[in-house]
């Protein structure tokens, strides 16, 4: 690793978010960052200078004299929905699954996939989702032709021009590029160059320069970049690259997942190893990378309450009666139209703990593993698919919400709930995890402290886990001494 370079005594560290823009003021020491204070305003979508001059003017950093921040600053977004990839692959749980785990590990929010052959109806709804690329692979290097050839035909008929790279079998690569030549297309190494075997780095890296180099502009950013001097990352991949970080600068923290709530997708992170060495299970499809990112476009407390009502909704019938269902909605009405309500009362503060609880539930339950039980002529046996967090025992919260959590037993709430998800009579297991401890992000420093990994990698990483609690279902306790 790089040693890293000398800074100066405070940075700023600021994320533009769908619903709020946050920012920190840092001091740094040589061990840690030194949190100072924070400032938070509603984003302004039209205008995301509004709220980025607002947290700056709040923190005290705004220079008179220049009417610029006073301090170096490093920033995120994931305002207008972040960057929209679309990914087109072959086989669901090969080239496909390898797209799809590339693009979100870039931070992108994967709006749609598409496996084997394309057909025109794809194509127009690839055309209706707008991407901001199109992730194309397909084929081993030497492998599978004809379903490539086919979609890069398709696609090269669109009346859009997103971008598109493409990750797929090497020998298909300047046919693509030809093929694709009034797109804006770039070749990289195939994500999947070999069975079993990702390799997906380069595209990730070509994903992030696309945005910096290309979409931003789109996505109301260049007044910011202006103002301040410095260019963005999608927020998950920020928070991508602290978890990285901390797994990598904090052995002694061991393995866990981390979930970000949002107020429109709700991310899930998890960070351990996909071992395979059951010798009673059948594993199906690739294995799974240590650090694995996925993202639930429906799952948000604000923008996609409506969504989450859905998602729950089998649960919320078990569990409420009908005035309970009739206040609850009523509520969801509210805040989809005000997305920066902050509850007031008691009723709710409850309406926002069972949003928050479908949303965690469904996004461990989405990102977890599953086996299913069959029966062979040796006996009993599993078919497993995905990853297996069982094991975990760390799970990190962050997001609005959990800044302001001040239940006592939510943590015991919510692992009840995840018990649940497994029903006894079912032939099907989720590979949630079974019992863990729940820390919570109670300053919503996190996403902010993975804008600095890339200056201050393992300075971000001991002051995230520095600030984090163990809610109290399991003991009263900081972790000042986890690293």
């Amino acid at each position: 690793m790089n040693a890293e370079p000398k800074h100066p005594e405070h940075v700023i560290s600021l994320d533009i978010g769908s619903t709020f823009t946050k920012a920190a003021l840092f001091k740094v020491n040589d061990e840690q960052l030194k949190f100072q204070q924070s400032a938070r305003a509603a984003t302004t979508v039209d205008s995301l200078i509004r709220g980025v001059r607002q947290v700056v003017k709040e923190l005290g950093c705004l220079d008179s004299r220049t009417d610029r921040s006073a301090y170096p600053v490093f920033f995120s977004s994931s305002a207008k929905g972040g960057l929209h990839v679309v990914a087109v692959g072959i086989v669901p749980e090969l080239t496909l699954k390898v797209a799809r785990l590339t693009a979100l590990s870039a931070g992108a929010r994967v709006t749609q996939s598409f496996g084997y052959k394309l057909t025109d109806r794809d194509i127009r709804e690839i055309e209706g989702l707008s991407p901001d690329i199109i992730l194309l692979s397909g084929g081993t290097d030497g492998g599978n032709e004809v379903y490539v050839r086919h979609n890069v035909k398709l696609l090269a008929g669109m009346k859009s021009r997103p971008q598109i790279i493409y990750a797929g079998n090497q020998v298909m690569c300047d046919e693509v590029c030809k093929l694709l030549s009034d797109f804006p297309v770039h070749a990289v190494s195939n994500i999947l160059p070999e069975l079993d075997r990702p390799c997906v780095q380069q595209a990730r890296d070509k994903i992030c320069e696309v945005f910096l180099e290309t979409i931003v502009s789109g996505k109301g950013l260049g007044d910011v970049i202006d103002w301040l001097g410095a260019t963005p990352i999608p927020t998950p991949l920020a928070v991508m690259e602290l978890v990285e970080a901390v797994r990598e600068s904090c052995p002694q923290w061991g393995d866990f997942c981390l979930l970000d709530m949002g107020g429109a997708t709700t991310d899930f992170y998890s960070a351990c190893r996909d071992d395979r060495t059951e010798s009673d299970v059948i594993y199906r499809g690739i294995p799974e990378p240590a650090i694995k990112r996925t993202v639930e476009g429906d799952l948000g407390i604000r923008v996609n309450a409506s969504s989450v009502i859905m998602a729950g909704s089998e649960f919320l019938q078990e569990s409420k009666s009908t005035d309970e269902l009739v206040a609850l909605m009523d509520y969801v009405d509210k805040i989809t139209q005000r997305t920066d309500f902050l509850p007031q009362t008691s009723r709710h503060r409850e309406h926002d703990r069972l949003l928050a609880e479908i949303c965690m539930t469904q996004a461990v339950k989405r990102h977890a593993g599953v086996r299913k039980r069959v029966f062979t002529e040796r006996g009993e046996t599993f078919i497993q698919t995905g990853k297996d967090l069982r094991p975990l025992r760390k799970m990190i919260l962050t997001g609005g919400f959990f800044s302001g959590l001040t239940e006592p037993d939510f943590s015991g709430q919510f692992q009840a709930q995840i018990k649940a998800v497994n029903r006894p009579d079912s032939d099907q297991i989720y590979l949630v995890p079974r019992d863990i401890q729940y820390f919570q992000d109670n300053v919503y420093l996190l996403p902010l402290l993975g804008n600095l990994v890339r200056g201050y990698r393992g300075r971000a990483a001991q002051t995230a886990i520095h600030h984090l609690t163990l809610l109290p279902s399991h003991c009263h306790q900081s972790t000042e001494s986890a690293c």
